[in-house]
């Protein structure tokens, strides 16, 4: 190995950081790979599992809790950057067999808290508004006499290039169709066709963004 060579791609190096620190910052994004290893020993630290696929974003913290397993795929974008002080994204897979799957080209905003304690899968090219509330169970049962009881779970799963406006819940067993729109603020407590526009509390079908 000829060690002068190495010495001068060194000196190369130091110069041009010395030059250029900003260009060096913006190439290495110190944040995001910091962001990245705080979500992976939150979850080491739980007991859970995080996969991370390739040029995951991280843009606002994210934070997990639970047993269970996080699989975010490649080109997966969590929150936006915004000044002053912005709520983070909290992801919960709470028990040992749970997983939430966000697949390729995901983008999901500020403030959403996804938790399952079966499933939440949710498909390609997904567009997800801030504050939005996805859970595959109601917690604890209805009945009064019950209420310490978990009630079942039933998976969510939402297909490809399903848009969320801000402020959505998706309850326990839902499933939405690809293309589907979902207005700000809607509860939705019944699955949704592909293609629909539903909107409302509880969600309505609207209409078609196939029309």
């Amino acid at each position: 190995m000829d060690s002068s060579n190495n010495w001068k791609k060194l000196r190369t190096l130091t110069k041009s950081v010395i030059a250029s620190p900003i260009l060096v910052i913006v190439k290495l994004n110190p944040i995001y790979y910091l962001r990245k290893l705080k979500l992976l020993l939150s979850a080491f630290f739980h007991g859970g599992q995080v996969v991370l696929g390739k040029n995951v974003r991280l843009n606002q913290p994210v934070y997990f809790m639970g047993l269970g397993k996080l699989v975010l795929e490649d080109q997966v974008s969590l929150g936006y950057w915004l000044g002053g002080v912005t709520p983070a994204i909290m992801l919960q897979p709470r028990n040992t067999n749970s997983q939430i799957l966000i697949a390729k080209g995901t983008t999901i905003m500020n403030g959403c808290q996804f938790i399952a304690c079966i499933l939440i899968s949710i498909g390609k090219n997904c567009r997800i508004g801030s504050n939005c509330v996805i859970y595959d169970t109601d917690f604890h049962e209805k009945a009064p006499t019950e209420r310490d009881k978990a009630s079942i779970p039933k998976s969510v799963r939402l297909g490809d290039n399903v848009w969320l406006g801000s402020n959505v819940i998706i309850l326990k067993g839902v499933e939405i169709g690809t293309d589907a729109v979902v207005g700000a603020g809607a509860v939705v407590t019944k699955s949704v066709p592909s293609g629909a526009i539903v909107g409302g509390n509880p969600a309505k079908i609207l209409g078609t963004v196939y029309a």
